[in-house]
């Protein structure tokens, strides 16, 4: 009796703690929906402090980024933070990361309530589809006994058994009862196993036999239960199918089969006009190189374009590779392939932004680094990674396969298109000695007189601690080898940025981002010469706004994000970190990872907003503070 009332006394206990749980995890769902449903009304009110500044302050002088937040096309609340009248579009990448992260901190914190729910409802939909499926076979029994067909269902099955055989099908795939099967397929399959034993089923037993064979290998509730799952804490996704690619490799995804072809005809439309940008960009950025050409620097300004003009556009087929790299906006120069790749997040984007990033990923191939490699041309076609399905250009010359090695590694020589160049006699050496300059972006870049010095300190520190043993020490002889050929090697590599994990980075550099940077700038500017200030004005912002950092201040929406986040315990917002997590991610600011890319503000101020003639079209006076680098 002690053990029964234990046991009912338990049972209580945990259903009283379920529906507490289940209750805190009800309560939460509904707090978010509310809190999404208040952010919704208030940008359709558009309440007084979601407003980003006044009207009159738009006819005042747009000449910093500081200036350009202020702008009222900037929705920093909206999931689309800006439209243009092209209907080119910028998402808000901020909306959509915060909203992700609260979700996630959700589901993380009623983890087990989640799967509480998941597992019941999974239970329930079983024992529904166990039903439907005896009704089924009872269904079948009746049929087969009233239209006396049992002998002829038996030849059917057994026919089409054969025909798997005869297929070359072993194992769980004999038979026509495929997971994925459609029901039109199925009853493709009956038909033919009637047409070769040369007898009809009756049209209802044909559909039933259908029938139990999709229920028994097609459990619907599966996406049910999936469904039901993603729904419980609502996520809010982008509408746009390049951010999700779902929609376009999947009709259920894309709402039908009709919105799946059209998404792919649009993504092959935006992705030729991509292309047709990128021929536009290399030839602008081409006449750019001839005008810099002088009698000192003409091999080299050829050997330039000889790079630029043999660049591989690769358009973006939804493959695994691809989207490593295409977690968000994003377009990428690789020197292994020699080819420029623009990830699908991007295709919306302005086309004056789509110029600035296009001509900063060409001018890699050419920058402090890629210029000095060798050249090579690699034989036999290249592998492309299987992709759902193919997007086909109309592309004008050869799509050779080029591939790039460093000074002082392996490569045949017979293959090799350009040797290796030193830094020195790169035809822009004087303006990457410029971007260095704390008044221009301020780049950091390898010291070879640094590198060389702390080898040979090393080396004498290496020597004394293994005296009399140095010689079998390979870790010497490492050492040794940097102390007497270093600087012949960083003669070639100087301008490169390599993987360097030590704490003082000797071997990183932001040149090579800095030198993209700054021949997009004079692409743009040749861009906005004879644009009217208006047109300059907004040429800037669209370019601002696709670096997705340029205004950092929160929007009132977010703030609501956020207190909710900290009042619900999610561990990731300030209110609910540790104070070791506070310290040591305070510690991250102070001594911040080295990033290859100088800041933003830095990028945009001192480099594009530093162009005299982008400042010209804007009417902005010369920035004294600032250096523009020739």
């Amino acid at each position: 009796m002690k053990s029964f009332l234990l046991t009912a006394l338990i049972c209580f206990s945990f259903k009283v703690f379920a529906q507490e749980t289940e209750r805190a995890l009800s309560d939460a769902v509904k707090d978010y929906s509310t809190l999404q449903s208040d952010i919704e009304k208030m940008l359709k009110l558009k309440c007084p402090e979601c407003e980003a500044l006044s009207g009159s302050t738009t006819s005042r002088p747009l000449c910093s980024i500081k200036d350009f937040c202020e702008k009222p096309e900037i929705k920093k609340d909206d999931p689309v933070i800006y439209t243009n009248e092209s209907g080119e579009k910028i998402l808000n990448d901020r909306y959509y990361n915060l909203r992700d992260e609260v979700r996630s901190c959700l589901r993380e914190k009623f983890s087990d309530e989640i799967a509480v729910k998941r597992e019941e409802m999974m239970e329930k939909l079983k024992t529904q589809h166990l039903q439907k499926m005896m009704a089924a076979n009872k269904k079948l029994l009746q049929l087969m006994s009233r239209y006396n067909q049992g002998n002829a269902v038996a030849k059917v099955s057994g026919k089409i058994l054969n025909m798997s055989i005869e297929a070359g099908l072993y194992g769980d795939e004999l038979g026509w009862d495929k997971k994925g099967t459609t029901p039109a397929s199925l009853t493709s399959i009956i038909s033919q196993a009637e047409k070769e034993l040369k007898m009809t089923l009756v049209p209802e037993i044909k559909k039933t036999l259908v029938e139990i064979q999709y229920l028994k290998y097609n459990p619907t509730y599966e996406q049910e239960v999936e469904a039901m799952d993603r729904a419980l804490i609502p996520e809010v996704t982008p509408a746009d199918p390049f951010y999700d690619w779902k929609k376009l490799t999947d009709a259920k995804a894309a709402g039908s089969q009709a919105k799946l072809l059209e998404n792919q005809k649009k993504l092959t439309e935006k992705s030729q006009q991509a292309y047709d940008l990128f021929q536009e960009t290399r030839s602008d950025i081409l006449t750019y190189l001839d005008s810099k050409k002088t009698r000192s620097n003409a091999a080299m300004i050829e050997r330039a374009k000889e790079k630029v003009k043999s660049i591989s556009f690769n358009p973006p087929r939804l493959t695994d590779t691809l989207e490593k790299h295409c977690q968000g906006p994003n377009a990428f120069y690789s020197a292994k392939t020699h080819s420029f790749t623009i990830c699908p997040q991007m295709l919306n984007f302005p086309k004056i932004a789509l110029i600035e990033t296009i001509s900063h990923e060409v001018a890699h191939s050419i920058d402090s680094c890629n210029l000095s490699q060798v050249f090579i041309q690699k034989k036999g076609p290249s592998i492309a990674e299987e992709a759902p399905f193919e997007i086909e250009l109309k592309t004008t010359g050869p799509q050779k396969n080029f591939t790039s090695a460093l000074y002082g590694s392996d490569y045949n020589p017979s293959s090799v298109l350009q040797g290796p160049m030193k830094y020195k006699d790169h035809p822009f050496s004087s303006t990457m000695s410029c971007l260095k300059n704390p008044k221009s972006v301020g780049a950091k870049t390898i010291s070879v007189g640094e590198v060389t010095k702390e080898a040979k300190a090393a080396l004498i520190a290496l020597k004394a601690k293994t005296k009399g043993t140095e010689k079998n020490n390979t870790d010497v002889s490492y050492l040794q080898f940097l102390n007497d050929h270093g600087r012949e090697y960083f003669e070639y590599l100087e301008g490169c940025s390599f993987n360097s994990d030590g704490p003082k980075g000797m071997l990183r550099s932001q040149m090579q981002e800095a030198f993209a940077d700054k021949i997009s700038s004079e692409i743009v500017a040749v861009k906005l010469k004879g644009k009217s200030k208006t047109e300059a004005e907004k040429a800037i912002l669209e370019i601002g706004l696709s670096y997705s950092k340029m205004c950092p201040n929160y929007a009132p929406a977010e703030k609501k994000l956020i207190d909710f986040a900290e009042k619900e315990g999610c561990k990731n917002f300030f209110a609910n970190r540790t104070m070791q997590e506070k310290i040591l991610r305070g510690m991250d600011l102070t001594d911040p990872e080295f990033d290859e890319h100088p800041e933003t503000s830095v990028r945009l101020d001192r480099n594009l907003l530093a162009h005299p003639d982008i400042r010209k079209s804007l009417q902005c006076s010369a920035n004294k503070g600032v250096m523009y680098c020739e």
